[in-house]
């Protein structure tokens, strides 16, 4: 019985010992794994933050040449746009340096219109008073009217026409004003007639009615005019003449304004052989 207890004994104790021996293998392969997972926890700790480095680094670079890449198309891109606008503002300054000379010019012309407006109202003017106070002068005025409306038709003084030629009659001396040379050795006798009081009155008016009154005086005083020509008898007194008379009006305007107001006056002259005349139709009629 006592060997079999040492025996167990024996055994017991060398379960004990390889007990013992594996705790402290145990405790050993612990601590060895608790030394690679912090060894291994720190590697993998800078491996990951050199690896994020690397990442993050990389990653800067890709942006930055994509940065690069993008800024270099962009520019390409703008750069026709860029040179567009460039023109344009380029166009601008020209069109407003134009505009600024062409508002000089411009300015400088009206500046010379209303110079000679001005210089032409103020000559209409003396013209319209000489008009009005003398006689003579409208006399004068109406003869150089006629005279420059003849050698605009082509007809030359002296070869073609005469002025102031005078002959004596029992009633006394006739003057007309011109007398035309017709083909075949006939003579057309004009006799220029300028009464315009009463027409400039009527342009200063400042009612229709004044107006209308004072243009029929106008219409009134070429009528009598008309009437004083014809009882002249101008194509008896001067041989191989036309039988009729022309009334020259220096001016369109006289007759018509005097026509409006007395609408048969053109018909009541050519009875008693006058024929109302105006720069346009005188011509014309000289030549018939």
């Amino acid at each position: 019985m006592r060997k079999e207890r040492d025996a167990r004994e024996a055994d017991f104790k060398a379960s004990a010992a390889d007990l013992a021996r594996a705790q402290i293998e145990l405790a050993t392969l612990k601590a060895e794994t608790t030394g690679l997972e912090s060894r291994f926890a720190e590697l993998a700790g800078r491996i990951l933050g050199e690896t994020q480095k690397n990442f993050l680094e990389r990653a800067d670079q890709r942006f930055a040449q994509a940065g690069e890449s993008n800024e270099a198309k962009m520019k390409a891109l703008l750069a026709p746009v860029h040179e567009t606008l460039k023109r344009y503002e380029e166009g601008l300054t020209s069109v407003e340096k134009e505009r600024v000379g062409s508002y000089q010019a411009l300015r400088e012309a009206v500046q010379l219109l209303h110079a000679g407006h001005t210089q032409v109202r103020d000559e209409t003017a003396k013209l319209v008073n000489a008009l009005r106070a003398s006689p003579k002068a409208r006399g004068r005025w109406g003869e150089q009217s006629l005279k420059n409306v003849l050698e605009q038709a082509g007809l030359s003084q002296h070869a073609d026409f005469q002025m102031e030629v005078s002959v004596n009659t029992d009633d006394g001396r006739l003057r007309p004003d011109v007398i035309v040379r017709l083909p075949g050795g006939r003579k057309l006798v004009i006799d220029a007639k300028c009464s315009l009081n009463a027409f400039l009155d009527a342009s200063e008016a400042h009612d229709d009615v004044t107006r209308t009154a004072h243009l029929k005086a106008h219409a009134a005083a070429i009528r009598n005019h008309a009437l004083q020509l014809g009882s002249k008898n101008y194509w008896e007194q001067f041989g191989d003449a036309a039988d009729y008379v022309i009334l020259y009006i220096p001016g369109e305007h006289f007759l018509t304004a005097a026509l409006e107001q007395d609408d048969g006056l053109w018909e009541w002259a050519f009875e008693r052989r006058v024929l109302l005349a105006t720069p346009t139709n005188l011509v014309a009629i000289a030549r018939t």
